[in-house]
């Protein structure tokens, strides 16, 4: 709790993930569900575009930390999000900065949890094509910013049409 090392990473989302994250934002009283709101878009207005390179040397935190850097939707964290446990918060933070210096810091995690979750990313975006449902990944911010702005969205995209991902890709 309160590691907040990766959290200036991109990370992608697929749409049941996104889904569950802004229904957990709506949950929160009014007044909080608009500080989020306010942190997403001027978080989406400084990453928007950006490299992955290019978003971990700007190190802007995830909108969902609170001040403290605990995750704040941690029950409906992205999968992506969950495959990551590194041993060593000093460890990352290294990472995270070394490889723009052309070093290459090695992070210990479990390797088959990393893995196993990327399968299940992988699988779901599989699943969710087969079922006529967009599949591909977004990016957390930019989705859950559109489905927050746009509630219809969500029964659009359950019916089986695309939208245009370069809004929040």
């Amino acid at each position: 709790a309160g590691c907040r090392s990766c959290c200036v990473v991109n990370v992608s989302v697929l749409f049941p993930e996104a889904l569950a994250i802004a229904d957990e934002v709506r949950s929160w009283p009014d007044s909080e569900q608009q500080k989020l709101t306010e942190r997403l878009d001027e978080l989406w207005r400084a990453v928007r575009g950006l490299t992955d390179d290019e978003r971990i040397s700007l190190s802007r935190p995830c909108a969902f930390l609170d001040d403290a850097g605990c995750c704040r939707i941690y029950p409906v964290r992205p999968i992506l999000c969950r495959s990551v446990t590194s041993t060593s918060a000093e460890a990352c933070r290294a990472a995270l900065v070394e490889p723009l210096f052309e070093e290459k810091p090695q992070v210990q995690m479990n390797l088959a949890q990393k893995e196993l979750f990327e399968a299940v990313y992988l699988g779901v975006g599989d699943g969710l094509e087969r079922a006529g449902i967009d599949g591909r990944g977004a990016k957390l911010t930019g989705f859950v910013r559109y489905l927050l702005r746009e509630p219809v969205a969500a029964h659009r995209l359950l019916r089986g049409e695309k939208i245009d991902w370069h809004e929040f890709a």
